[in-house]
C-alpha cells in the first residue's frame, strides 16, 4: 500500500504487447571520472557516447540504469554495484553500465502525489529525486497531479498490480512506458545533441 512517498525509481515490469520479457540489458560506457552518482532505477541518456543520468524532464532517454561494473584502480579487482559512485574510474577501459534499453519495456514507478484512475492513458513528467548511496536505489518517480494529452516523458498504462495497491493510495504506483525513448522518439530520426 503506497500511503507514504518512497520513490525508488523505475522497476522493470513487462514488455508492451505481450512479447516475452527477458529483462535483457546491454552494456554502455560511463566516462571515467563522471561526477554524478547514477542509481539503479534512474533514467539515463547517452551524451558523447557515454551514459549519464537524465538531468531534465525533457531529456531523450536511452533506458533504465540497472547496475555497473569496473576494475578498481587500487585493488585491480572487478567491482560490481547497484549504483555508480560519482568520480569513479576503471583501471581497465571505462566503467560499464547495465541498461535495460528496450523501448517496449514497461516499468513500475511511484507517483509523488495523487493520481486517479481517470488519468490512465495520459502523460506525466518524471520526478528527478536523489538516490541512496546505502542501497544504491534510485529516488526517481512520476510527477503526480494532473496528467496531459500533450507530450511528456511517461505514458500511464495502468495501476500497479502489486499486492496491497489501492485506488485511494496517496502515492500510488503505476505501470508506465517511456515516451521519450531514443529508439522510438521521432520515428527513428537522429536526435541532435541540442535535444538531449
Amino acid at each position: 500500500m503506497a500511503t507514504s512517498k518512497n520513490l525508488n525509481g523505475f522497476q522493470p515490469s513487462r514488455m508492451r504487447g505481450g512479447a516475452y520479457n527477458t529483462s535483457g540489458m546491454n552494456e554502455y560506457d560511463i566516462a571515467n571520472g563522471n561526477n554524478v552518482d547514477i542509481f539503479q532505477g534512474d533514467l539515463v541518456k547517452i551524451v558523447d557516447g557515454a551514459i549519464q543520468k537524465v538531468s531534465a524532464t525533457g531529456n531523450i532517454v536511452s533506458g533504465v540504469f540497472m547496475g555497473v561494473n569496473w576494475v578498481d584502480p587500487t585493488t585491480k579487482q572487478p567491482t560490481f554495484s547497484n549504483y555508480y559512485p560519482a568520480n569513479t574510474s576503471s583501471s581497465t577501459g571505462k566503467p560499464k553500465a547495465l541498461v535495460l534499453d528496450d523501448p517496449n519495456a514497461t516499468f513500475t514507478v511511484q507517483a509523488d502525489a495523487t493520481v486517479t484512475d481517470a488519468q490512465i492513458g495520459l502523460n506525466f513528467d518524471v520526478t528527478l529525486g536523489s538516490g541512496s548511496t546505502i542501497t544504491g536505489i534510485s529516488g526517481f518517480g512520476m510527477k503526480g497531479g494532473s496528467g496531459a494529452a500533450t507530450a511528456k516523458a511517461l505514458r500511464l498504462l495502468r495501476r500497479s498490480t502489486l499486492p496491497g495497491e489501492s485506488a485511494t493510495d496517496q502515492f500510488p504506483k503505476f505501470e508506465v512506458k517511456i515516451n521519450t525513448h531514443r529508439d522510438h522518439y521521432g520515428i527513428g530520426s537522429v536526435v541532435s545533441i541540442a535535444d538531449i
